[in-house]
């Protein structure tokens, strides 16, 4: 468990919360959006409108964007995000959803991968266990077929979940509290313009949505605004004070939360395995939270520069050191 000021701490870990579950419970209405539209179209149209409720709301703190610090992050942090999501749609066509689902989660395989290569951080050997705990009840609650014949929508998922697992790691470098909405509002709108291009590459109809009736806006705009604008924003404004390693096992709890708002939304069943599953989830997130997770002694936690993002760990400490006694002078 990363140190710091226990409030700080515990907002982190709830906002982070609710923005995983704003991920999980985006699944219904995407099922219900996509009957109308394509997958890419649906991407577009989903991040375009998450990018403009920001300019229609919160014009007057937009002003940073096109600063160095913000340019720059959102757009490397919008490349990814449109990595994982484009190659996500492609992959679950080629591959079962359970397949899909699981190979996705590998992101908190993936995270703590690149945050120890970065960062050069070693981890307690609990840590190690809790990450396995957790893995282990992601198949048990998504796989549901487990003869498995691998194949390139799996190889695409398994990308996405590199692209995720990246993006983490990258908003724990740059993310601050000052820019958390330009930065936003950023990667939102780079998703947006890289999916409409594909789109056009591919020959792709973007007009699919004069197709849309009142209840379809309504679901649109949800995934615009929950699971697009808020959620984003919340997780570049929390998981610094966290840092990869304690967030991706928060994040493990999306599959959690999308299988029982299936349960309880549409009626869908669990069996026992599912429900064992949960429950090695809901501990490994628990034990995160008990046990220290890093082998060295953990430091008060401040925000990365984006010029540490290629730096050696030390250099980056060092760096973050002396921006800490500059702020105490």
């Amino acid at each position: 468990m990363v140190k710091g000021p226990i409030n700080q701490r515990f907002r982190a870990m709830f906002l982070l919360f609710i923005a995983t579950l704003s991920w999980a419970a985006s699944f219904p209405a995407y099922k219900h959006l996509l009957v109308k539209l394509d997958p890419l179209s649906l991407q577009m149209w989903r991040f375009l409108l998450a990018a403009g409720l920001i300019i229609l709301f919160r014009s007057r703190e937009l002003k940073k964007i096109f600063r160095r610090d913000v340019v720059i992050p959102g757009f490397l942090l919008g490349g990814v995000l449109w990595v994982g999501y484009t190659v996500q749609a492609f992959g679950i066509k080629w591959t079962s959803a359970s397949h899909a689902a699981f190979l996705t989660a590998l992101l908190i395989l993936f995270g703590p991968l690149f945050y120890r290569l970065m960062t050069g951080r070693r981890f307690r050997p609990i840590y190690f266990g809790l990450w396995f705990l957790a893995l282990v009840g992601i198949g048990l609650l998504t796989i549901r077929d487990w003869r498995w014949s691998w194949g390139w929508g799996d190889t695409l998922c398994v990308v996405g979940a590199i692209a995720f697992g990246l993006e983490m790691v990258m908003v724990d470098r740059w993310a601050r509290v000052d820019i958390v909405r330009p930065l936003t509002f950023t990667l939102l709108f780079v998703i947006a313009i890289f999916t409409a291009m594909i789109c056009v590459v591919s020959g792709q109809s973007l007009d699919q949505i004069r197709a849309l009736n009142g209840v379809d806006w309504v679901a649109l705009l949800g995934l615009a605004l929950f699971p697009s604008w808020l959620a984003f924003e919340w997780q570049l404004d929390a998981q610094p004070y966290l840092q990869t390693p304690a967030a991706t096992l928060i994040y493990a709890m999306e599959p959690l939360l999308a299988t029982l708002i299936a349960y309880w939304w549409v009626n869908e069943s669990l069996q026992w395995i599912q429900w064992i599953g949960a429950v090695c989830v809901v501990l490994a997130l628990l034990g995160s939270q008990r046990f220290p997770i890093f082998s060295d002694a953990q430091c008060e936690i401040h925000p990365f520069e984006p010029a540490d993002f290629f730096s050696l760990p030390e250099d980056a400490d060092a760096r973050r050191a002396g921006l800490l006694r500059d702020s105490h002078q």
